[in-house]
Parts: C-alpha cells; sequence; structure tokens
C-alpha cells in the first residue's frame, strides 16, 4: 500500500513528463495499419488473455500503448479514434480483455489478478518483434485502476501511465471510514 501511496503522490508528475516528453520527441507520421485480432498473452499461471494489436504497417519498432478492460476490446476499437489516431502516430496499441471477460481465460474476479496481469501483459508487450520495448498505459475507470495495480508490480517497460477516472486513495474504494463498504459490488452485477 505504501509503494501504491508513494505512485499517486508522483503520479501527476509521471503524466507531465509524458506529456511533454511526447511534445519534443514527436514520432513520424504512419499510413498502413495493421491488425492482429486475438492474440494469446499468457500470464505466469498458464492463463491465456486475448489482445488485438494495432500497429503501423511500417515494419519498425514502436513503442506501445497497453489497454486492458473488463468492457470488450473489440467495442472498445469499435468506438474509439484515440487507438487509430496512435497507430498513425507511430505507437502499437494492444487492447486486452482482462481474465475471465469475453475472449480470455480463466475467472474474472474484480482486481484480484490485475497487478500481476497487467505485468505480464507489459512485459510481453515489450517483448514483441514489433515493439520498441518502451511501453504505456492508458484508460478510465476500471480500465485506468488496472494501470495503478500493475505499477506497483514494477514491470521493467512501463514508462507512462494515463489513469482516468479512477480512485486517488484506493483504501477509500474499497472502505468507508475504516469499514469495508460493499457498495461497489453493485457494479459487480451490471458487469
Amino acid at each position: 500500500m505504501k509503494e501504491l501511496k508513494s505512485l499517486l503522490a508522483h503520479g501527476h508528475r509521471l503524466l507531465l513528463v509524458s506529456v511533454a516528453l511526447a511534445a519534443a520527441h514527436p514520432l513520424p507520421a504512419q499510413t498502413g495499419v495493421r491488425v492482429d485480432t486475438a492474440a494469446a498473452v499468457p500470464m505466469r499461471d498458464g492463463v491465456s488473455l486475448k489482445a488485438d494489436v494495432w500497429r503501423p504497417t511500417s515494419g519498425q519498432r514502436f513503442p506501445v500503448l497497453v489497454y486492458r478492460t473488463p468492457y470488450d476490446r473489440i467495442e472498445v476499437a469499435a468506438g474509439s479514434d484515440l487507438v487509430r489516431a496512435a497507430v498513425a502516430r507511430g505507437y502499437a496499441v494492444v487492447l486486452q480483455d482482462v481474465r475471465g471477460r469475453y475472449a480470455s481465460g480463466g475467472e474474472f474476479e474484480p482486481y484480484r489478478h490485475e497487478g500481476k496481469d497487467g505485468y505480464d501483459t507489459i512485459e510481453w508487450a515489450a517483448r514483441q518483434p514489433w515493439s520498441s520495448g518502451a511501453v504505456g498505459t492508458y484508460g478510465l475507470s476500471y480500465p485506468g485502476a488496472v494501470q495503478w495495480l500493475a505499477a506497483v508490480e514494477q514491470p521493467p517497460a512501463l514508462k507512462a501511465m494515463v489513469p482516468a477516472m479512477t480512485y486517488a486513495a484506493p483504501e477509500g474504494f474499497w472502505y468507508s471510514g475504516g469499514v469495508w463498504d460493499g457498495s461497489w459490488l453493485d457494479w459487480t452485477w451490471f458487469n
């Protein structure tokens, strides 16, 4: 928990540095897009999580943006101009269904495996032949929260995070005044 609080305290600096670096070193524009669907990303416990990989067709190595979601990666891509814009600017984008959701294996237990699964996904993305080895994450709500959980695991390839609309103090999400607060369980019923 201490590590997460430290990350939260310095998270705004990480975001500002990421934006400044992106502005100072724009990537060359790309035209072609390749989409590899349902790539199997192995987790350390043998479970396979499915991801779609969007990337430029130029054959170079690209920095990677990872988006992990319980809300269906295919629907995310269909409704997102951000994925296409990132690829056009020279990024590879990995859209992944979290454990137990849609095409991914395992059982969905909200937040339970997100730290280790996030670490494994980030490091997998860094090792791919189309990857420069530098990985960033982005997302809001649940896809924002999973970034913090992965960051606590300290994946070496993680260079930037852009979590949005997520808790700033996780103990306030699970507990209210020191007492476990099950009000968030409604979310699990509808998702």
